[in-house]
């Protein structure tokens, strides 16, 4: 589960249901029941916590669901991933090799 410090309550969401987080200043956000969810759980955190799970780090800032990658695109040299809700990630050189692993194209 995912918690979320909103207004007073405390919130959780399934991680099973979130595709993607990504870093904006000091929280973490992601989208769920429709709209941007803010945690202060870093992004680090989750990356370890949520890896059993399918989650992969692909940018310095970016933390994706392997299992609910629709399309790793390149355009220019630059890599790019969409999720099954339409929600696209850029991907850095530097975590290109693990998510080509993490989707069984390591050969590629």
């Amino acid at each position: 589960r995912v918690v979320v410090n909103d207004r007073g309550a405390t919130r959780f969401f399934d991680a099973a249901e979130i595709t993607r987080f990504w870093s904006s200043e000091k929280y973490t956000l992601f989208v769920a029941e429709g709209r941007e969810q803010l945690t202060a759980e870093p992004l680090t955190a989750l990356e370890s916590r949520l890896a059993a799970y399918g989650f992969v780090r692909v940018h310095r800032g970016e933390l994706v669901a392997v299992p609910r990658i629709r399309t790793l695109s390149t355009t220019d040299g630059i890599a790019e991933v969409e999720l099954a809700d339409g929600q696209r990630a850029r991907v850095s050189r530097r975590y290109l090799g693990a998510l080509k692993a993490a989707l069984g194209l390591a050969g590629d």
